[in-house]
């Protein structure tokens, strides 16, 4: 006995395939073939199988060798009607052929309509939101969390895409192009290198936070592919221990306090000249710098220990709510490197405090933390710059 047949029954010639499929209806078995010509599928229907498959097998082959004129006439038909749907989107056959196959080396078996539907749901937002109200919104969200100087220097960047219509129409060639025509405001010269990076890094935190936000899909990743360069930063150029001793001994009582805290504690010129005495913290024999975040350059509180030599040095100078620099701080501290003799090394007490603390705690993390910087930057360039030998011997310095 022969194995009785699957259906759908497929009946080819050459390219043409012929379906054959069996249906049970109340009083009987229906057979129908089905084909597709130039109007859309077709259906004839047989009671008897023998006859649907014979059927199926002669339109199989008419329709791959038969009556060229009518198949012809049949894709014509197909040709005009499709051109006409594809006039509606400013394409040609050709070029929407083109974009198919394209689309489909990448999709491969996948329904090219599922990859459309999820890109337009992850850019949908990026579609619609302006890009001027994305920047107040972020400028806004920012103002209090930040110093004022880097809000400035933020909104100023940000500026430059204020014009640019919608997010998605912001790709990396824009904003290329944005940094490339960037100038120093008071020179009119190209930025330098640092300042072009400073501006990068103002776009990251802004699309980064548009992405928080889902204003833009989270692989958005058109600002990684511009071409900054990164700053070639010199290698940090510490004080060693010898020197800050000599430059303690020479300068004037009046801003001793301000030397030895940068020295000791790390903290940044312009922050420390913004503190008081107020931002002494004593608690028994726990002693703290707190600086608020609206004295601190990343406009984020951070509290840095007083270390024991620290104490020593500033002890006896505490005066109430006073602030710690004097008025002259600069002058000051200029004439106790001279009177020393010893070289000018920018921000030198600062790297100083960075590079002997990270050897003593053995600890980039925590030390990241206490001079407000982050552990990125602390890891790469001052890591290593004292060993622990020279970190005792620097924090051992006492009046």
């Amino acid at each position: 006995m022969s194995a009785k047949p699957t259906f759908p029954i497929v009946k080819r010639s050459g390219s043409t395939a012929v379906k054959i499929y069996r249906q049970q209806t109340r009083t009987c078995v229906v057979y129908t073939v089905t084909w597709f010509a130039g109007r859309g599928r077709q259906r004839k229907s047989f009671k008897d199988q023998q006859e649907a498959i014979s059927f199926a097998g002669d339109k199989a082959k008419e329709l791959n060798e038969g009556d060229r004129t009518a198949v012809d006439r049949d894709t014509f038909n197909t040709f005009m009607r499709v051109t006409k749907q594809l006039e509606l989107y400013g394409l040609t056959v050709e070029q929407a052929v083109a974009e198919f196959l394209a689309a489909k080396k990448i999709s491969r078996d996948v329904d090219l309509v599922i990859p459309v539907q999820e890109h337009y749901a992850r850019n949908r937002q990026s579609a619609v939101k302006p890009v001027t109200e994305a920047v107040t919104e972020f400028l806004a969200s920012k103002s209090g969390e930040v110093s004022r100087k880097y809000h400035v220097a933020v909104s100023n960047t940000l500026a430059k895409i204020r014009e640019i219509g919608f997010l998605a129409d912001i790709d990396t060639d824009i904003i290329q192009k944005i940094l490339d025509g960037m100038v120093n405001t008071r020179t009119k010269e190209p930025l330098s290198k640092e300042a072009r990076h400073g501006c990068y890094r103002h776009f990251k935190a802004f699309f980064k936070w548009c992405q928080d936000k889902q204003f833009l899909p989270m692989d958005w990743a058109e600002v990684r592919g511009v071409n900054v360069a990164t700053p070639q930063t010199q290698k940090p150029d510490p004080y060693p221990a010898e020197e800050i001793g000599k430059i303690l001994k020479t300068a004037d009582p009046s801003v001793i306090p301000f030397i030895a805290i940068r020295s000791f504690a790390g903290v940044r010129d312009a922050e420390l000249k913004r503190l008081t005495w107020a931002a002494l913290h004593v608690d028994g024999e726990e002693r703290n710098l707190i600086i608020e975040a609206t004295d601190s350059k990343t406009g984020k509180r951070r509290m840095v220990p007083v270390s024991a030599n620290l104490w020593e040095w500033i002890k006896p100078y505490r005066d109430g709510a006073s602030k710690i620099a004097p008025t002259d701080v600069d002058r000051l501290v200029i004439k106790a490197l001279l009177d020393a003799k010893v070289k000018t090394r920018r921000n030198g007490m600062r790297k100083s405090f960075i590079s002997a603390r990270i050897a003593e705690t053995d600890n980039v993390a925590k030390t990241s933390l206490e001079a407000g910087n982050t552990p990125e930057v602390c890891e790469e360039y001052y890591k290593g710059l004292f060993t622990k030998t020279e970190a005792k011997r620097y924090f051992s310095i006492k009046p």
